[in-house]
């Protein structure tokens, strides 16, 4: 079967590189425009569709309360479910992002993502910033700024200091999370054992590790043998004197790819297992 086109808004977007603290660099494939429209669009309908139902609740339970001769009661239940409306559609996108990891309805469905600045994950203040920034953002003027800037960012993106990314495929993500579990299903499940992370290792961590462990597995498999060993090296090595395990370095430098696997799994273990 032939490869259909690309849907206009699929065009590549941009791509912005970014260093990390361990001096690793990433690259994003920022959404254009066109994709984040769609997005927002898909989002609004299903917004417009809780807002219908909320409208027909109203006039229902306006109806049955028994004053509904003179409308008082309707009109005071539709205005009390324009206000509910208003909050939702407020509301609802920063949850959305806050439980999806960056991700809305229309996010998911264009396989995109908010993400911070810096390549890390979404916050929780950021994400409910850049959606009650959306209030100014919904002028129809305003929608040529994420047309015409660079990054393709809204006034809401530019006050939480926000992305939006291109999400990585399904089948790239499977790639990235069987990297960290092929060599087992958790840091105190490991049958064999190569480097040990004690207590004292895990106060030199932050959460944002483990994306960048993650996001390096999946980038791998793109890579040329060669640069892949590199990569790995130079990011084993950061960690190694970050962590201060120099009497580690040569064996740390002979199995790179099994110390960053092993890591993750500790990192995962710490934080995202607690988190649920």
């Amino acid at each position: 079967m032939a490869a259909r086109e690309p849907f206009p808004w699929e065009s590549e977007g941009e791509t912005l590189a970014l260093e990390t603290p361990e001096q690793t660099v990433i690259e994003l494939q920022l959404a254009p425009f066109g994709s984040r429209l769609v997005a927002a669009l898909l989002d609004q309908l299903i917004l417009l569709l809780v807002f219908i139902g909320i409208v027909l609740f109203a006039i229902l339970a306006g109806a049955l309360g028994g004053l509904s001769r003179d409308g008082d009661t309707v009109g005071f239940a539709i205005a009390a479910a324009i206000v509910v409306w208003f909050l939702i559609s407020t509301l609802a996108p920063a949850w959305w992002e806050i439980r999806g990891e960056g991700r809305t309805p229309g996010k998911r469905k264009l396989k995109l993502r908010t993400v911070m600045a810096g390549g890390q994950g979404l916050t929780v203040s950021a994400a409910v910033l850049r959606n009650l920034a959306r209030l100014v953002d919904q002028i129809p003027l305003l929608w040529l700024i994420p047309a015409l800037s660079p990054g393709k960012r809204r006034i809401g993106d530019v006050l939480a200091g926000t992305l939006v990314v291109w999400e990585e495929p399904p089948d790239a993500r499977r790639r990235k999370l069987d990297w960290l579990g092929a060599i087992g299903p958790s840091y105190a499940g490991l049958t064999e054992r190569h480097f040990f992370f004690g207590t004292e290792v895990l106060a030199k961590l932050r959460p944002e590790d483990l994306d960048l462990i993650e996001y390096l597995g999946d980038r791998l498999p793109s890579l040329p043998g060669s640069k892949q060993l590199r990569l790995l090296r130079d990011c084993a090595q950061q960690y190694t004197e970050r962590l201060g395990l120099e009497a580690e370095q040569e064996r740390i430098r002979a199995q790179p790819e099994r110390f960053l696997r092993e890591l993750g799994l500790y990192l995962r273990e710490r934080y995202r297992d607690r988190a649920f």
